[in-house]
């Protein structure tokens, strides 16, 4: 409270204090800056201060007493008026923004806050305004945003993203054209950093860049720019130009904010690798390459550099254009998309009123030379193209410019496509195919590269029919001597018919004739008639067969030697096609079967000779299978295939080409050579063998030959060239013996009879059960060899007569069988079998089987088994250590490896001994034991290989060498 002046009395010291407060308030009122009215309850103003005079252009005279709203806000203002002066009474006013006219017609804006004051019974009595002029703010916010829109519009105009960077915090603002170049929003990106731009820039852009980066804060550069590749949401890297600078910098020197743009290139840089990829498809071209081989470098350049999922290039055959080359289709879009051709319900080529075949979907809109579609856009040099195949699936059919329009290219999940008219000179001879699956890959430029690609294959392959052209006359030839080779063929027979006289009557002569001269003339006759008849005997095989006068001989036949065979004879010329070949052997297929071997390699080499000559890419397939397997598994049906990815056979002729002289209508006998014999050949050979060939094939797709066999025995022995089988058995010096062999297939009694050819030994041989037991009552053999599947009565009963009878029962019997049943084995034994050996035998294992039970003149010396790892060189003078660890795995070796090695060595199971071979290679590297590391490797190449002899005898070695790695003098082996 104030207080008193000397003199006065209380009420004047209130009063005079109370003046000075109206006086201070009065000053505050008069001097403040801020526009300050009272406005009584019905609009008029009781005061204004000089501010407010100023502002409006009005004396204080001119306002006191005037309706404000009409003074400063007449006309349009009012009902904004209205409602301000409603929220005046209500004492709901905050910074309030008006525009208010001043008398001399100049607009300000003002920003309004108020108070009002309340009679005793709470009746507004007067509002107290209070406003601030903001006109010059407002005017500079209105030049701010017509600038940031000015910018705006030129970011948008030049289509760049745009970053803010604070390096001190990673804090980071990007607008929304930055995340749209990556495919993004900028809600899909948030939270937004600094690590925002790592994650999605690749790893070496983001270490070049970073250094760059470094020297811009170090103040060696002013500005930072570099291209770098981006991420794009579809999982593509796409190409940005970065650029940005340091706007401010922290009071010791760092770096504060950067700001900068992303500048899309990616088409840019696309069209760059494409005249790069141009340039080195041209580069192939003009090179020495095959035309074939050059194709598959470009399509691997084009695949490549187009970062695209697949590649084809469609060349014209005829009236059709099927892939000539590809990468990256699958199989079965191949196999349906190869054709162009449309057909009718009946098969038929559909064509049109100028006889041209028609073709399908926007294949064939670009190699018709017919651009319609809107969407793929077609560019000016007849080029189809899309970044979104999906679109095709929306055409309406009225609309779809496409005849049958089939759409796989989308269904497979391609999102890009380019097709490309390949042009020879004045015609369009083929197309380059680019699929993707990503979207956006193709732009016009790139479109445009590609064209120039186009044309460097259009180059080469007209010098490819020039080429062609040239070598016109050498097939001429060719066809000259395949007609002379029809005529000799339908000759042979009246050739070889005075042949036989000729060289018959000079034998005869050769011993009558007494002269010199005379006998040395004979001598060349006979020798040239020999000579001509073996040219042409190839020539009557067919008249052979037909006339039945063809001989089967089987023999025991090892069928993956013979595909290795044939492999080896036809992989010169497949590797120069640029062909691959593989084998598909059923991994039960017995290693031994009864088949002719040389009419089997006849079959092969026709099937896969014309394989490999009727295909210009992909390759062939060799295959044997096994079904309808016998329960005892002592025969099956046989199932080869021959099966390639060549030019196919039309349905229509596929009966005709095993016909005699008889090849495909329209095949090019210029090209392909031939007399029409072989598959007749192979036909008339698999029907000898009771067994049957057919064909499966489609144009364009390739072919299927498969030659079915059926009820083919297993063979009773090994081939006679299995490695080893002739070196690996016993030295054995037998008395005479009688043997009896009981078998109902002919080549596996000769087999045994021929692994068993030591001097006076006698056989007998029976085909059935019956006949056997007659010849052991009869003859009384020293030893029956018996099978056990026969007609009449099988081996078992035959085991069981014979044991039975005691004159008879000790006559050892040892079975020799194709079953790999544990329980016949057992059966059998328990019935009295001496012996029982599985089908293949080799010659060694056979001879072990029956020294037991034949006299010998001298003790048998057992072929020693082969070291599998060289000799087993210890060192016996190593070190204590050495031996230490020697000891240690000897140790582990028996107990815990020596029941594996006899389950295996008695059961003979491919996949576990390779297992067993594997172990022990590895127990070799961990104690660094080479003699056991040889062993496993021979182990294991013995089984790969079905060398079962070599097999058995490494096996056999296992417990000497684990005495040998103990350090034990070499003995008996453990059991």
């Amino acid at each position: 409270a104030p207080g008193k002046s000397a003199g006065l009395s209380e009420a004047e010291a209130l009063g005079r204090a109370l003046q000075a407060e109206k006086a201070y308030l009065a000053d505050i009122i008069r001097y403040t800056p801020a526009l300050i009215c009272g406005i009584a309850p019905d609009g008029s103003c009781n005061f204004a201060n000089p501010a407010a005079v100023r502002a409006t252009g009005y004396s204080e005279a001119e306002i006191v007493g005037q309706k404000w709203w009409d003074l400063l806000y007449p006309g349009a203002e009012r009902a904004q008026v209205d409602a301000l002066f409603k929220n005046f009474g209500n004492g709901a006013v905050r910074d309030y923004e008006m525009t208010l006219t001043a008398k001399d017609g100049s607009r300000r804006v003002v920003s309004w806050n108020s108070i009002n004051r309340f009679d005793g019974e709470g009746r507004l009595l007067e509002v107290i305004a209070f406003g601030h002029e903001i006109t010059k703010r407002k005017r500079a916010e209105a030049a701010l945003d017509e600038e940031h829109r000015r910018l705006e519009s030129i970011i948008k105009g030049t289509n760049v993203g745009t970053w803010e960077w604070n390096v001190q915090t990673g804090e980071t603002v990007f607008n929304a054209r930055w995340a749209d170049i990556m495919g993004y929003t900028l809600e899909e990106l948030a939270p937004i950093s600094i690590e925002t731009w790592v994650k999605h820039t690749h790893p070496d852009d983001l270490k070049a860049s970073g250094a760059m980066l470094e020297r811009v804060f170090r103040k060696e550069l002013d500005y930072y720019e570099y291209e770098v590749r981006m991420k794009h949401k579809d999982g593509r890297w796409v190409w940005v130009l970065d650029r940005g600078s340091v706007a401010s910098w922290t009071g010791d020197g760092k770096p504060l904010l950067m700001y900068g743009t992303h500048q899309d290139i990616n088409t840019r840089r696309q069209v760059e690798e494409y005249r790069r990829m141009s340039h080195e498809v041209l580069s192939i071209i003009n090179s020495d390459l095959e035309f074939k081989d050059a194709i598959r470098r470009i399509l691997a350049v084009v695949k490549q550099g187009a970062a695209v999922d697949a590649v084809g290039i469609r060349l014209s055959s005829g009236d059709d254009f099927p892939y000539y080359a590809a990468d990256g289709f699958p199989d079965g879009f191949m196999l349906t998309e190869n054709s162009l051709f449309a057909r009718d319900k009946d098969g038929g080529v559909c064509r049109g009123k100028d006889g041209r075949a028609c073709l399908e979907c926007a294949c064939g809109l670009v190699l018709s030379g017919k651009p319609g579609l809107a969407s793929p856009l077609f560019s000016p040099g007849g080029s189809c193209w899309t970044n979104d195949l999906s679109a095709l699936l929306d055409i309406p059919a009225c609309e779809d410019p496409r005849l049958h329009p089939r759409n796989r290219c989308a269904l497979e999940g391609f999102k890009s496509s380019a097709l490309v008219p390949i042009h020879a000179r004045t015609k369009i001879a083929g197309l380059l195919q680019l699929n993707s699956r990503g979207q956006n890959r193709f732009s016009q430029p790139a479109i445009q590269a590609l064209e120039d690609v186009a044309s460097h294959i259009g180059e080469a392959l007209m010098r490819k029919k020039a080429e062609d052209a040239l070598r016109e006359a050498k097939e001429a030839a060719e066809r000259a001597n395949a007609a002379k080779s029809q005529f000799l063929a339908n000759m042979s027979h009246e050739i070889r018919t005075p042949m036989n006289a000729i060289l018959g009557f000079s034998e005869i002569l050769a011993g009558q004739v007494e002269d010199p001269s005379h006998k040395e003339f004979l001598a060349t006759i006979r020798a040239s008639g020999r000579s001509l008849l073996g040219l042409i005997n190839d020539i009557l095989d067919l008249s052979k067969i037909e006339a039945g006068m063809l001989k089967i001989e089987c023999t025991a036949v090892d069928p993956r030697a013979l595909f290795n065979e044939i492999q080896r004879i036809f992989d010169p010329e497949i590797k120069r096609k640029g062909l691959w070949f593989k084998t598909e052997i059923d991994p039960g297929l017995p290693p031994a079967l009864v088949l002719d071997e040389i009419r089997m390699r006849q079959i092969f080499l026709n099937l896969v000779g014309n394989a490999v000559k009727f295909t210009s890419r992909g390759g062939i397939t060799l295959s044997a299978s096994m079904r309808n397997i016998h329960a005892d598994r002592s025969a099956m049906e046989l199932v080869f295939g021959v099966q390639d990815t060549g030019i196919g056979i039309d349905r229509g002729q596929q009966d005709l080409i095993f016909k005699a002289f008889h090849q495909q209508t329209g095949q090019s006998h210029a090209k392909y050579g031939g007399t029409g014999l072989g598959l007749a050949i192979c036909k008339r050979l698999v029907e000898i063998m009771g067994g049957r060939i057919s064909v499966t094939s489609a144009v364009g797709q390739g072919s299927l030959f498969q030659v079915i066999l059926a009820d083919v025995p297993v063979a009773a022995a090994a081939p006679e060239t299995a490695p080893g089988a002739a070196a690996q058995a016993p030295a054995c010096d037998f008395e005479p013996a009688r043997i009896l062999l009981v078998d109902d297939v002919a080549v596996n009694r000769t087999l045994l009879r021929k692994f068993l050819d030591f001097p006076g030994f006698v056989f007998d041989e029976a085909e059935t059960g019956n006949e056997a037991l007659e010849a052991v009552r009869r003859r009384r053999p020293d030893l029956v060899l018996m099978d056990v599947k026969m007609p009449g009565m099988a081996g078992p009963d035959l085991l069981r007569r014979m044991k039975s009878d005691p004159s008879l029962a000790g006559i050892p019997v040892i079975v020799v069988t194709a079953s790999a049943m544990k329980e016949q084995e057992d059966e059998l034994k328990a019935l009295g079998c001496d012996g029982y050996l599985r089908k293949p035998v080799l010659r060694g294992e056979l001879i072990k089987a029956v020294s037991p039970f034949l006299k010998q003149k001298a003790p048998a010396k057992p072929a020693p088994s082969p070291q599998p790892a060289g000799r087993l060189d210890f060192d016996r003078g190593a070190a204590d250590g050495d031996r230490a660890r020697r000891a240690e795995l000897a140790g582990l070796l028996r107990s815990e490896h020596m029941d594996a090695w006899r389950r295996i060595s008695g059961n003979m199971n491919m996949n576990r001994i390779r297992d067993f071979a594997k172990l022990m290679g590895e127990l070799a590297g961990q104690y660094g034991m080479a003699p056991l590391s040889a062993w496993a490797d021979a182990l294991r190449r013995q089984a790969d290989t079905f060398d079962i002899e070599r097999m058995k005898n490494t096996l056999e070695s296992f417990p000497r060498l684990v005495d040998e790695i103990a350090g034990a003098e070499r003995g008996k082996p453990e059991n």
